[in-house]
C-alpha cells in the first residue's frame, strides 16, 4: 500500500462524529478537531449582502448554535446540499462572527428563534475538500435519535 493510501486510511479511522440538536437545528460535532457542522439543505439567503452591507450571499444560524460553538470553542463548518465533496470552514471564531452580525444588524427572528445571518464569503469561510468527513457528517445527521441539549 502506498503512503498516501495509508494516510487516507488513518484519516478515515480518525473521523469521529457525534450529533446534537440545538433549538430545533441538527448539528454534528467533530470533538477531536473542535468542528461543529451544519448541513444546509436550503439555498443561501441571496439578498443578505445587499440587505446587511456585504458582497455576496448569507445563511441563517440560530443563536443557540453560535453560543454553543463559542462556549465550547468549536469552529463552524457548513455543508451545502449541492456540494457533498467539501465543507466550508469558518476562518473566524463564532464569537467574532456573532459580533460582526450584531454590528451589521444581521439578526432576525423566525418562528420564535433568534437567527444570525452570516456572510457566506471568502473573507469568512474557506473550502475544505474532505469527502470522507462530509459523508460521516451526513450519515450522523441522518439518524433518528438525537441528544437534546
Amino acid at each position: 500500500m502506498r503512503l498516501s493510501e495509508q494516510l487516507k486510511e488513518i484519516k478515515k479511522s480518525d473521523i469521529s462524529i457525534s450529533r446534537k440538536q440545538l433549538k430545533g437545528q441538527r448539528v454534528a460535532l467533530d470533538i477531536n478537531r473542535r468542528l461543529l457542522f451544519l448541513w444546509l439543505k436550503a439555498g443561501p439567503y441571496l439578498k443578505a449582502g445587499k440587505r446587511y452591507g456585504w458582497k455576496g450571499v448569507g445563511f441563517g444560524v440560530n443563536k443557540a448554535i453560535l453560543n454553543y460553538a463559542s462556549s465550547f470553542e468549536y469552529r463552524l463548518c457548513i455543508i451545502s446540499d449541492g456540494k457533498l465533496d467539501r465543507y466550508y470552514k469558518a476562518k473566524k471564531n463564532c464569537l467574532e462572527i456573532k459580533w460582526f452580525c450584531e454590528d451589521k444588524k444581521a439578526v432576525e427572528r423566525r418562528r420564535g428563534q433568534i437567527i444570525y445571518v452570516l456572510p457566506f464569503t471568502d473573507e469568512f469561510f474557506e473550502t475544505v475538500y474532505e469527502t470522507e468527513v462530509v459523508e460521516a457528517v451526513i450519515k450522523a445527521l441522518g439518524g433518528e435519535t438525537l441528544d437534546e441539549v
